[in-house]
């Protein structure tokens, strides 16, 4: 069950959580992207490629992006 609060309160809502008895799988700090852009088609491909790509990247932490896609998008894709 995802709980969203600001970045600067984190930790605060964290503990407060846990103090209630609440485990967490896990529990970090993310970047939610406030615009999304659809993408489809040849578009959709070339963007999971990438993505992919910068995934691999042993320097690569982690990647964030505001696409959004259809899951039946995504399964044609593969």
């Amino acid at each position: 069950m995802p709980k969203f609060t600001h970045p600067h309160e984190f930790e605060k809502v964290k503990t407060a959580l846990e103090a209630q008895g609440l485990q967490f799988a896990e529990a970090s700090v993310s970047w939610i992207p406030q615009n999304t852009i659809k993408v489809e088609g040849e578009n959709a491909e070339k963007l999971l490629k990438m993505m992919d790509s910068f995934d691999d990247l042993d320097d690569v932490q982690d990647v964030y992006s505001n696409y959004e896609m259809d899951e039946e998008e995504m399964a044609k894709i593969g």
